[in-house]
């Protein structure tokens, strides 16, 4: 069975939980594989609160403790409120109660607008052009944002990618975790280009 995560923004200047977004809340499956493509409602979701420098991880439900703690940043999260983008609609409500929030479930869908062309790291001065990540052979794309602020169990294994199918630099992973990140469609002067190339090849649609 895979991990399961969740978008968590940090507080600037320490480790705190200010918000997180679950994929569920956006009709996405929770695993990593499940909702990390260009294009999904999650993923939409948590760009479109990153027009300022925002700290991001993709927060793992098998990922190690925080320093000082018995619990991970998936677990903190339940002390934490929804953050919930500035341009969204309410799909429907669902009749069951969520058990770690003690409230109604609802779906939401970010309403669809222009996020930015680049993922920009303003801690490594790095950027990720989405235009130019390239596509399996359905024309799918890997989302550079999860898997680069990613914190899990082990690398791009135990369940997240399979690696036996997935091509391109799987070091990526986890590199720009809890660093300052937008989505924008300009580059800060001075910033280099890095080039994510992943794929999973194989996927059934």
């Amino acid at each position: 069975m895979g991990q399961l995560f969740r978008a968590v923004l940090l507080a600037p200047a320490a480790d705190a939980v200010t918000g997180y977004l679950e994929p569920h809340d956006y009709d996405s499956g929770g695993k990593l594989a499940e909702h990390s493509w260009i294009g999904s409602l999650f993923v939409t979701a948590v760009e479109q609160l990153l027009t300022e420098p925002t700290r991001v991880v993709w927060a793992g439900d098998a990922a190690a403790d925080e320093p000082g703690q018995d619990r991970n940043l998936y677990a903190l999260t339940q002390q934490a409120p929804a953050a919930v983008p500035p341009r969204r609609v309410v799909l429907a409500a669902i009749a069951e109660p969520d058990p770690q929030r003690a409230r109604m479930r609802t779906r939401l869908q970010p309403v669809p607008a222009p996020t930015g062309r680049y993922v920009i790291n303003h801690d490594q001065r790095s950027y990720v052009d989405k235009d130019a990540v390239p596509a399996d052979a359905h024309g799918e794309r890997i989302h550079p944002l999860p898997v680069l602020t990613m914190e899990a169990r082990t690398g791009m294994g135990a369940g997240i990618f399979r690696e036996d199918r997935t091509s391109g630099n799987t070091a990526l992973a986890g590199t720009w975790a809890r660093d300052r990140i937008t989505v924008a469609d300009t580059i800060p002067a001075g910033y280099r280009e890095t080039q994510f190339d992943l794929i999973e090849h194989g996927r059934e649609q």
